[in-house]
């Protein structure tokens, strides 16, 4: 009776039976079959052109609450609170059919409604519209991709699965792109569920998440949520979320790769500001999701892409990972992970892949300590590293210990013979130096630019407020095609010219 009083208050309009219905459905009481007929009924598109031509997508509007309801009762029809899949009993063939024949044209309304909507309305996740109209749509797009009732079904065929996501995609991108916009990242494990399960065709999805015409967009999006990933709110996301992060970012880097190649230093440091929240000694994400097979594969995926990017041995590359604190990040991921004991099979293999592309990063990166630049920015993390206490505490067997002693070795030996370099210059560099000349004491060279030199700390700051801070920032800039800055170019001449000297004053004294 009470089953029967609730569908008649729902047809009648009443949101308050679609929530109570919901409950019902939350607690397994109900099933599909037993409300798939109010649904059908409520989801006809009727009022909608009403809504299109007044523009109104306002949560008040009677018609929107009665579909964000409908929305919120099959995702609980589909899917348990705890993420399980509802598979009995099965949905019917014709059912499926209505299903997306009806929802589509709301989704794409409510979903165009959320891209036209103020910014303010979407700048976390306590906002009311977000609750009222994302949250729903995400919900039940994820329970969508997780049912097979629904990935199974001739009725919703390729092109209807495009034409359903495509404006859920724009959402997407556009708060993947922002700093305070709320962030879908239920909705990215869902359209890489969908597509990567479901189609099994990376083209196809990138054709649909991405602008086919403006791919950048897509990637400015992604890169950018790296780089605000995790900031003040470290463990919001998901290990599956970060996951599917992942296959979206390998899917655009499989078919717009020459866009993919455009931008490997801002890649390389978004991709390691992320792996930095990974590695925080804080929240420890690593170590609290333990020996966690999901959790050590997306650290790995991350470490694997900055990897790749670093063996290529470009200047730009390997400098902004230093400057994006990657040894910080090696060395606490690597303390995290000797505390977890993973069991034999796949979480072992991921975590042996973790601990080892660390010990191997470290090896790339190593020949790039001849560059100055490079191993200023080391040297300076290396001493970080020891004041922080973290290397006191790493396994002293370990691969990764090995080379971590050797690049620090490298750095030491390398930076000995830059003393010599610095004496170069026989007059201060500052226009207004009051020392007489000539000036009776060594003139040090800029250590940045190596292209002025100062008799005094004082010459130097003066110079540095004055001009040199801009010409110096500007020379020291690296750039994706170049193996070294100018600044570096510079040293090694003053290198191979010291050694001329020295070997010319030894073979002919």
């Amino acid at each position: 009776m009470e089953l029967e009083r609730l569908r008649a208050s729902a047809l009648n309009g009443s949101t308050n039976a679609l929530e109570e219905l919901h409950a019902l459905a939350e607690k397994n009481t109900i099933t599909f079959p037993a409300v798939w007929p109010v649904i059908a009924k409520l989801i006809e598109p009727y009022g909608l052109s009403e809504l299109k031509r007044r523009k109104a997508c306002s949560t008040s509007e009677p018609r929107i609450q009665q579909i964000l309801a409908c929305l919120n009762l099959l995702s609980a029809l589909l899917i348990h609170p705890d993420g399980l899949v509802k598979l009995h009993p099965p949905i019917p063939l014709d059912a499926r059919v209505t299903l997306w024949k009806c929802l589509e044209p709301w989704v794409a309304f409510l979903a165009q409604a959320t891209v036209n909507a103020k910014p303010t309305l979407l700048n976390h996740a306590g906002s009311a519209f977000v609750d009222a109209v994302i949250l729903p749509l995400e919900a039940f797009f994820l329970a969508v991709a997780q049912h097979p009732d629904c990935l199974g079904t001739q009725a919703w065929d390729l092109e209807r699965r495009i034409k359903f996501s495509a404006p859920l995609c724009v959402i997407w991108r556009r708060c993947m792109a922002s700093d305070h916009l709320y962030r879908p990242y239920a909705l990215s494990r869902a359209l890489s569920r969908l597509f990567w399960v479901g189609i099994q065709s990376p083209h196809t999805l990138a054709s649909i998440a991405f602008d086919v015409n403006n791919p950048t967009e897509g990637e400015s999006a992604m890169l950018h949520h790296a780089e605000r990933f995790g900031v003040n709110e470290e463990g919001e996301c998901s290990w599956p979320s970060v996951h599917s992060f992942l296959q979206l970012l390998a899917v655009f880097e499989t078919t717009y790769g020459s866009v993919w190649l455009e931008r490997r230093a801002e890649q390389v440091r978004a991709l390691t500001i992320m792996l930095r929240v990974f590695g925080s000694r804080r929240a420890k994400m690593v170590l609290n999701a333990g020996p966690s097979g999901r959790s050590l594969l997306a650290v790995h995926g991350i470490m694997e892409k900055i990897f790749v990017s670093l063996n290529l041995r470009s200047g730009g590359t390997v400098y902004e990972a230093l400057k994006a604190e990657i040894l910080v990040s090696l060395a606490n991921l690597h303390y995290q992970t000797q505390s977890i004991r993973p069991a034999p099979g796949e979480e072992a293999e991921c975590w042996r892949d973790v601990r080892s592309t660390a010990a191997e990063t470290l090896k790339t990166i190593k020949p790039m300590l001849f560059w100055p630049s490079m191993r200023s920015l080391a040297l300076t993390y290396i001493k970080a590293i020891e004041a922080g206490g973290v290397e006191n505490k790493l396994e002293k067997t370990t691969e990764y210990w090995k080379e971590w002693q050797a690049f620090k070795k490298v750095a030491d030996e390398l930076k000995e013979g830059d003393g010599a370099i610095r004496q170069v210059f026989h007059s201060c560099s500052y226009h207004e130096c009051p020392t007489p000349k000539p000036i009776p004491k060594p003139v040090k060279s800029c250590t940045g630019c190596h292209q002025a030199g100062y008799c005094s700390s004082e010459c130097q700051r003066a110079d540095w407020r004055k001009i040199h801070s801009k010409m110096c920032k500007r020379l020291i800039v690296n750039t994706n095609d170049k193996m070294y800055s100018k600044p570096d170019a510079v040293y090694l001449l003053r290198r191979a010219a010291l050694d001329y000297h020295a070997r010319k004053a030894r073979l002919f004294p």
